[in-house]
């Protein structure tokens, strides 16, 4: 249980949603009744359990709790930013509207924004991301990159962190073992205003990319992770990210964020904007990709509508060891031409593993 920075303790003892309910209803076991407040728990590699998507799923009490910026007394200021993204009309309505749409989407201006404004929030808000920002600030003062006091100037914060001044990675971050294996105490207020600040600050970068959708094809479906928003590298290739939140319109990344089992929104570069992938080739494939990195980079725990999913993607899954050797041999490639050919036999085994598991089944 996470206690107040002031006093240690739990204030208001209330679950605080970093994975929207609206979303994670989405994946609920059942659409009527009462399964449709159930959601298929992953702890890792463990096997799932039911549980309730208001009490058990996403959520950590008293997650938003930080400091008042003038009183500095106990409040949950960032809640209510989280709260006017998830309102009815807001995101939960555009949502709805995305899946039940099947061919070229039809969406306004404000509702794309709504869109990319919900993929930023969804990337910044969760539990992995604090962690991230905290181990980010611990090794900024251990380096005396920033002081004490600059964690009480928001103007500070601002320039130091959340611009990413020393541009900093992620690598460099894991690569501290003090910072890797340890945890800075009494920043939850910082944390909470970085988390807001990053995902404003990428919000413009996310809208301009083209949105569209993957469709899964019959007999695949998407998984929704505890860090839902998955990243991709130029051309659909799993390459890790260079910097912690610096994304600019020319970058070349993909964001991704599954809304259903069977469509997952896309803000990249490679397809046409409002172009719903549905070509059973090509959305198959990325089903499994979105899958793959949904599994690698939860913190704890992933959603589904179903208790077999081990069972048809156990053999499909992009794992950590592959994850790596496909990283370290897209770095050796210098030509697209042979990424499009390595890439293109990997989907060829997969396809004939697959046959041949069928076969003997």
């Amino acid at each position: 249980m996470l206690k107040d920075d002031l006093t240690g303790q739990s204030v208001t003892n209330k679950k605080d949603h970093f994975v929207p309910q609206f979303l994670l209803r989405n994946f609920a076991v059942e659409k009527t009744g009462k399964e449709s407040g159930l959601v298929y728990i992953y702890k890792k590699f463990n096997t799932p359990r039911k549980g309730s998507i208001a009490k058990h799923a996403g959520n950590e009490v008293d997650f938003y709790l930080g400091k008042h910026a003038e009183t500095k007394e106990p409040a949950k200021v960032s809640d209510e930013v989280y709260k006017e993204i998830e309102k009815g009309k807001h995101a939960p309505a555009v949502v709805k509207k995305v899946l039940e749409q099947d061919s070229i989407l039809s969406l306004k201006y404000e509702e794309e924004s709504i869109l990319a404004t919900l993929v930023a929030h969804q990337l910044t808000r969760t539990r992995k991301f604090r962690k991230l920002i905290n181990k980010c600030i611990s090794y900024l003062l251990l380096n005396s990159l920033i002081s004490i006091d600059d964690l009480g100037n928001r103007e500070k914060i601002q320039e130091i962190i959340v611009k990413n001044k020393y541009k900093l990675t992620s690598r460099q971050i894991e690569n501290d073992t003090i910072v890797s294996k340890s945890r800075l105490e009494g920043t939850r207020g910082q944390e909470l205003f970085i988390a807001i600040q990053v995902a404003e600050s990428i919000v413009e970068e996310i809208y301009r990319k083209n949105l569209h959708t993957i469709i899964a094809p019959k007999n695949h479906y998407f998984i929704l992770s505890d860090s839902p928003v998955c990243i991709i590298g130029r051309n659909d290739d799993l390459l890790e990210i260079t910097s912690l939140w610096d994304f600019s319109r020319d970058d070349g990344y993909s964001f991704i964020l599954p809304i259903s089992p069977k469509k997952a929104i896309v803000f990249g570069k490679t397809y046409e904007r409002f172009h719903q992938i549905s070509e059973k080739k090509l959305s198959e494939s990325l089903t499994v990709m979105v899958n793959s990195l949904s599994v690698n980079n939860l913190d704890i725990e992933f959603y589904s509508n179903t208790d077999q999913f081990w069972d048809d993607y156990k053999h499909d899954l992009i794992t950590p060891t592959r994850l790596a050797a496909y990283r370290k041999l897209s770095q050796e490639m210098e030509s697209n031409l042979l990424k499009k050919i390595f890439y293109s036999t990997q989907y060829l085994f997969w396809k004939l593993r697959k046959f041949f598991r069928e076969l003997l089944d």
